[in-house]
């Protein structure tokens, strides 16, 4: 405003802002306005005045005015900021202060902000430049290196978010936030237990009467597996902070123990569980505190443990879907979601965080990028900022990919806006933010795909789409949606390729029969440190290798608690169990190649083990169990016509596991007939079609 005396009405208008006279200065600023129409500031002032009385259409209508007068104008686009944060409105948010930012590059402020609304949009990379060029102006702004650490891990950059969690250390010894975000990234990094817990250690050290740190510290100790003193660090959280929600909810979700009891300790879990989500079926969720905290503290953890227990579950699904629908609400409120006429191709989206190299895409990835293109319109959601070769070639076969560790609000907002026919998750209970979505209609036709196979029990999921083979006649009682059975495996996994492996990482023992356990120590019950110790009584030159886990604490564990059931008996344990950590493929490929059977778990089975392991020509003996994911060992030995290796009791199971240790000529043969008969478990490319005739239908019905 060039005008004389327009500058000093327009300061006259600000103290009337800052002295509380927000009366005075709207009618003030607006009278500016009038008298200087095309003045682009004079109507962001009036936007201003707007925001602070609380009037947001009106501030709206000036901000649009005065950009409409000039796309550069500072002060309006300040306002478009102001107005956007409350709203959660990350993307007006970003748009804006990247504007800000290019006008005025050396600015930390705007470089700043602009990071965050970036990472809270789930574009990390653009994030991590904004944080970059945050610090080159200002290279001591603790928390810029804050974020920028918490970035970092998300792009799974663990070396170099540590270094910017130390960063922020030396800045500021005693900030709790950067303690726990030092003790990510070493976790990230694979660092040693011990070096994972000593930052949040020394931020209870810091701040013993705060709640919140007691929390991070559990949480450490969770990630390491530590679940006992989990539990007492969540215990004295909650002492000092009793409306922590989040560290209530750990309390209930998280297991005492990551070794799993008998049957009296998984109904003790259960019903511990059960008076957990029972406080959380009573609690307010329209406060604004409550919404304050889930919003801070991001996607909550799934009830991924409960499912290990050997039960439906159907009731305490649906109750706990009920709970997550009711606090997804609360934090963002459902709306319809965008409706368009039907196009020449279905509009097909995917929802998953594991959009790379992950077990779950070595069993859907196939199905993905099978699917016609010329009948299928791809999207994908992907819940996560790490990208891999997996990545790579599922964006390239989809026509729309969206990735990044966006907020729920950012995330519904995308998904709601864009019309899809038909939308699949395909791992409903590994991670957090999939199971806030679950809680929404985004589409017509929503189903669940098997990549976590437990029934998701939340009201908008209209279908469970299974497996044929793996399913039992009475299956369908067994899912709060309806089931669909694809043909046989209902995956077209590909075929491993198991050649051109590294040795085996155990020596040869001539004489012996080798047998692998290769599944993880949660599905480890003490029911089968009592097979194998029968096993072994019945036959002494058996021999486990057993892969449960990556924590030697953890593995140290479960050798102690075996070694009682064959000690019992009056065996030596360390004769004839060798316990290993998690090997990589190749290793874990020439392990194969000396291993005489394996040996599937109860009441859990195997599944991408199972298909990597058949690839090496293994037979693998099996008890199937009343759910689905009891029963996908035993659906591939079928599929291979050989049923004599599925176990009918645990006696049975017993009985085939030495009849095979004992006779080195059915062992010989059933081997020859895996290798035989293996090419039936892969590219099943009737599967694909499945599917897509499955979601076509449905979707025309819905038309």
């Amino acid at each position: 405003m060039s005008a004389p005396g327009a500058d000093a009405r327009y300061a006259a208008v600000l103290e009337a802002l800052r002295s509380g006279r927000l009366d005075e200065g709207s009618r003030a600023a607006d009278a500016i306005a009038r008298t200087f129409p095309g003045d682009a500031r004079a109507h962001a002032l009036v936007a201003r005045c707007a925001n602070a009385r609380g009037e947001h259409a009106v501030a709206d209508a000036a901000i649009g005015r005065a950009l409409a007068l000039d796309v550069n104008c500072i002060p309006a686009l300040l306002e478009q900021v102001q107005l956007a944060r409350p709203r959660h409105d990350h993307a007006a948010s970003a748009a804006a202060l990247g504007r800000l930012a290019a006008l005025q590059p050396g600015h930390v402020g705007f470089q700043f902000d602009l990071g965050v609304s970036l990472a809270r949009l789930g574009r990390d990379p653009d994030a991590a430049a904004a944080f970059e060029r945050a610090l080159a102006i200002a290279p001591t702004l603790a928390e810029a290196w804050l974020n920028f650490g918490a970035t970092l891990i998300r792009l799974g950059r663990s070396a170099d978010a540590a270094r910017a969690y130390a960063r922020a250390l030396e800045l500021e010894p005693a900030r709790v936030e950067a303690l726990d975000g030092y003790a990510r990234a070493i976790y990230a990094g694979g660092g040693t237990a011990d070096q994972v817990l000593a930052p949040t250690r020394r931020a209870v050290e810091l701040a013993p009467e705060s709640g919140e740190a007691w929390h991070r510290h559990a949480v450490a100790l969770r990630m390491v597996d530590r679940l006992d003193e989990c539990h007492g660090a969540l215990g004295r959280a909650l002492e000092l902070a009793p409306s922590l929600l989040a560290a209530r909810w750990d309390s209930f979700e998280i297991p005492r123990d990551v070794l799993r009891g008998d049957a009296a300790a998984d109904q003790a879990f259960l019903e511990r569980w059960r008076q957990g989500l029972e406080w959380f079926e009573r609690l307010d969720v329209g406060a604004a505190a409550v919404r304050n905290q889930l919003r801070a503290a991001g996607a909550l953890e799934t009830n991924f443990y409960l499912h290990y227990l050997d039960r439906p579950l159907v009731d305490e699904q649906r109750r706990y879907a009920r709970v997550v629908q009711r606090l997804a609400h609360a934090l963002c409120a459902p709306k319809a979601p965008k409706r368009a006429p039907r196009t020449a191709r279905v509009r097909l989206g995917f929802v998953s965080a594991m959009f790379r190299n992950h077990s779950v895409m070595k069993v859907f990835a196939p199905l993905i990028l099978g699917l016609p293109r010329d009948r299928f319109e791809i999207t994908l959601y992907h819940l996560d900022g790490r990208q891999d070769q997996t990545t790579a070639a599922l964006r390239a076969r989809a026509d729309h990919y969206f990735g990044g560790n966006r907020d729920l609000a950012p995330w519904h907002e995308l998904m709601a806006s864009r019309p899809l026919d038909a939308l699949a998750y395909v791992d409903i209970g590994l991670h957090g933010m999939s199971q806030y979505l679950a809680a929404y209609r985004f589409a017509p036709l929503q189903c669940a795909l098997w990549g976590h196979p437990v029934t998701t029990g939340f009201p908008d999921m209209d279908f469970f789409v299974g497996s044929e083979a793996m399913e039992p006649p009475d299956g369908d009682a067994n899912y709060s949606e309806t089931l669909v059975r694809l043909p046989r495996l209902g995956t077209c996994f590909g075929t491993p390729d198991v050649h051109g492996t590294a040795p085996s990482p155990v020596p040869d023992e001539p004489g012996t029969v080798r047998y692998l356990v290769a599944q993880t120590a949660l599905k480890l019950t003490p029911l089968h440190d009592e097979i194998y110790a029968r096993i072994a009584a019945d036959l002494p030159q058996a021999r486990f290798v057993i892969l449960p886990h990556w924590r030697a604490e953890v593995r140290e564990a479960l050798a102690a608690r075996m070694r009682t059931a064959f000690e019992r008996r009056g065996l030596a344990f360390d004769r004839h169990v060798r316990i290993l950590p998690w090997l990589t493929a190749p290793a874990f490929f020439g392990l194969l190649g000396s291993v005489g059977v394996n040996l599937d778990t109860i009441g859990f089975s195997g599944c991408v083990s199972t298909f990597e392991i058949s690839a090496a020509g293994v037979p693998t003996v099996t008890l199937p169990g009343a759910l689905m994911r009891a029963r996908q060992s035993g659906a591939m030995m079928r599929r291979m016509g050989l049923d004599e290796l599925c176990a009918r009791d645990v006696d049975d199971y017993v009985r085939i596991a030495v009849a095979l240790g004992r006779e080195p000529e059915r062992r010989a043969r059933l081997a020859s007939l895996v290798a035989e008969r293996r090419h039936l478990l892969y590219e099943d490319r009737g599967v694909v079609e499945a599917f897509a005739a499955f979601v076509g239908r449905e979707v025309d019905a819905r038309s």
